[in-house]
């Protein structure tokens, strides 16, 4: 605490009381405005509520308490500060306290109530290219994430006190035992959670982190000059240079650059300040990290620079000799309107992990991942609980098998506010590993069906062709970008039904069509993991239609849905799958897809099929949760599941008649006969006419049953198991029929 700070308490409280209250309140105010800019949130908020304690009825002065608040990410009294504002004047003067009321709810886990409150600020907001509206509305979206995906799960271990204190730390390298941390010493920390410091500086630490040491936090010092603070960490791949962040205190309006030091013999040397391409004049640059990509060195790294979307954007740069940076590049597949922070990219996975307060997400900050592939980012995902927390989630990175966030969530070390300060925690990485032998396996990350959602009469409308030339990914991007238009397709004849309407679709845009797609990609990325360790994968699809055109036309189109999705895994990372997709030498692919096209007969046959009521035939979330492909499950093999047995055809379309006959034909490819073990036919309304017990070496046999149809009405799959002496795994076909 400073000594001017103290001259001034003791010449406030010395003044006589004879002066009137008014003076008294207004030093009180002036004195908390001043600690607020200094970003000292907690001096700030003792001296609002001493000015509260004179005037409770200041909507100005409960402002400015509740903004203070926020700051210093008390979010439970901040909650009831803004729910005191909106009561008083319904969003009148202050428009951002219903918005703020919300964001509080939902840093304290109350995503329900958070979700009304939300609804009523998107009401609140004319103007629908504002930042308010179109946050209230993302947050509604984000708050219907959050229900489906919480979860209880085991908290995080935390450091203990040798590393965490009750103040705020901040996690960013470890290498053999040696953490690498910033820490701030003082009682706040920014709102943006960058580490530097306002009134006290920020430096970093290393330590040995092992928990058998009793080792002590070495500050790192040399780095920096006199009045300025200093965070984040990183390492060039060559460790020769050390990445870091040099901050200069300005109040509230910060300033944070981005420099390096020569490293040699563990020490370091002269810091260099990097140049304008990476220092953008007039702006904040901040969290450098450093990767290698496709052979080259790239600094990645946060800044609110010219050409950013939001507050913070991540960008990118390459590291060239003599300390030149190419371009600056925006990462614009993952950057929003909001924040983006703290950037750390895993050349393994070739993917990049940052935070954002934008993305579907718990709380405040959350940990997000976006793949890679090419020159492209895709889609960012939540790393989920217990990574992300409804409080703020910042520095995630990886290091041998562990991971390691910091996070102010509840647990985190306090002595004023449970959630004022980060701490750092970390957890062993639970890598899936493949099946060691065969079997079926219904991965643990991934829960099945995987339903794939699409736009009315989408791949191709009107064509009667069973293929597509688009992949998966493609009408995906087309379907989500035609949210608004299906939005307001919905109206009823009342507010009330349309507001019904309007949550069913936003709720299923939310938590199906789009965790549809995410799912898709976690299932791809475990299939790649099979296919590196040499197993076979057999996938099993059905599809389904929306029950608008005629069976025959939904049959092909439930074709050409499925047929997208072996178009999005043959373009998967510039064709990683396409070798695995291909058959050769007479032997099945290593990746197999068995077809199940339903058409419309396991569509909800109550759901409209009138032309002219596109409203419930169309847009309607009934018509939408049916026109979709289901994955049902992944069979992975340590040996190629028929690849001495060809079958043709795979499925039989059986017709109405009183009786059918099917016919399949067996293909012994092997140098040796094959012996029929057993014929399981998992039905008694199937009848063995035909039946071989060898198939002799390089000939065909035919398999030929009789059928009899079910009588009651509906969609029925059979399944046939061929099982051969000495062959793991049966060989499996398929019949269906549709009784009407």
């Amino acid at each position: 605490m400073s000594r001017l700070y103290i001259a001034f308490f003791y010449i406030l409280f010395a003044l006589p009381y004879s002066l009137t209250g008014q003076v008294k309140l207004k030093d009180l105010v002036n004195f908390a405005d001043e600690q607020f800019k200094k970003g000292d949130y907690y001096y700030a908020i003792d001296y609002y509520e001493k000015a509260l304690a004179i005037d409770s009825n200041s909507l100005e002065l409960k402002w400015k308490y509740a903004q203070t608040l926020r700051a210093y990410k008390n979010y439970k009294e901040a909650e009831k500060a803004y729910a005191d504002i909106y009561a008083r004047e319904e969003a009148e003067k202050y428009p951002e306290s219903i918005l703020y009321l919300g964001l509080m709810q939902k840093q304290n886990g109350k995503y329900q109530l958070a979700l009304e409150t939300f609804k009523l600020a998107k009401s609140l907001y004319d103007d629908l290219d504002s930042y308010n509206y179109k946050k209230s509305n993302k947050e509604i979206e984000s708050c219907y994430w959050a229900f489906k995906n919480k979860r209880d799960t085991t908290n995080l271990s935390q450091f203990n006190q040798r590393i965490n204190s009750f103040d705020a730390e901040f996690g960013h390298h470890y290498d053999r035992s040696k953490l690498i941390f910033s820490s701030l010493r003082a009682d706040s920390t920014n709102e943006n959670e960058e580490v530097y410091g306002r009134h006290y500086s920020t430096s970093l630490y290393q330590i040995n982190a092992s928990s058998d040491s009793l080792s002590k936090p070495i500050k790192i010092i040399g780095l920096t000059a006199e009045k300025t603070s200093i965070g984040n960490a990183s390492y060039s791949s060559d460790q020769h240079f050390f990445y870091f962040s040099i901050c200069e205190d300005e109040g509230y309006n910060y300033r944070c650059k981005i420099a390096r030091a020569l490293v040699k013999d563990g020490k370091y040397g002269k810091v260099d300040t990097l140049g304008e391409q990476i220092n953008y004049p007039n702006s904040n640059t901040t969290t450098p990290m450093v990767v290698q990509l496709d052979g080259k060195p790239y600094l990645f790294f946060a800044s609110n620079r010219t050409g950013t979307k939001g507050e913070m954007d991540i960008w990118y740069s390459e590291i060239m000799n003599d300390n030149q940076f190419g371009p600056a590049v925006n990462v614009s597949a993952i950057n929003s309107i909001d924040n983006e922070i703290c950037p750390w990219y895993d050349s393994i996975k070739n993917q990049l992990y940052f935070s954002s307060t934008w993305h579907n997400g718990f709380g405040g900050y959350d940990v997000f991942s976006a793949k890679r592939t090419g020159s492209k980012f895709e889609k960012p995902i939540n790393r989920n609980q217990p990574i992300n927390s409804p409080a703020n989630d910042l520095y995630y990175f990886e290091a041998g098998d562990s991971l390691f966030v910091s996070s102010n969530r509840i647990g985190s070390l306090s002595k004023k506010n449970p959630t004022c300060c980060s701490d750092i925690f970390f957890a062993k990485i639970e890598r899936p590993r493949p099946p060691d032998s065969t079997s079926i396996i219904i991965t643990k990350r991934i829960n099945f069906p995987i339903s794939l959602f699409f736009k009315n009469d989408r791949p191709d409308p009107k064509s009667t062709i069973p293929t597509s030339t688009l992949s998966y990914e493609e009408t995906y991007l087309e379907y989500v970008s035609s949210f608004n238009e299906y939005l307001s397709k919905v109206n009823g004849d009342s507010t009330l039904i349309k507001n019904e309407r309007s949550e069913k679709l936003d709720s299923f845009f939310a938590n199906s069509v789009v965790k549809g797609y995410n799912d898709l990609l976690e299932l791809s990325d475990s299939m790649a993991l099979y296919l590196s360790n040499n197993k076979y994968i057999t996938l099993f699809i059905k599809g389904y239609a929306s029950p608008l055109h005629q069976t025959n036309y939904n049959v092909n189109l439930s074709k050409r849905r499925i047929n997208t999705y072996y178009n999005y895994l043959s373009r998967y990372k510039n064709g990683l799958f396409q070798g695995a997709l291909q058959q050769t030498d007479n032997t099945v692919p290593q990746i197999r897809i068995i077809e199940i096209p339903f058409g419309e007969y396991a569509a909800n046959q109550l759901t409209s099929d009138d032309l002219n009521d596109q409203k419930n035939s169309v847009y309607s979330y009934e018509a939408g949760i049916e026109r979709k492909i289901e994955i049902l499950g992944i069979e992975v093999s340590n040996e190629r599941p028929d690849s001495i047995i060809k079958l043709s055809p795979s499925i039989i379309y059986l017709d109405k008649k009183p009786k059918s006959e099917l016919t399949f034909t067996l293909e012994n490819q092997m140098a040796s006969d094959l012996v029929v073990e057993k014929i399981a036919l998992n039905s008694t309304l199937f009848e063995l006419i035909d039946a071989p017990t060898t198939i002799s070496s390089n000939s065909m046999t035919k398999l030929k049953l009789n059928f009899t149809p079910p009588k009651e009405k509906g969609f029925y799959l059979y399944t046939i198991d061929i099982k051969f002496i000495d062959i793991p795994i049966p060989i499996k076909a398929f019949a269906s029929i549709e009784v009407k």
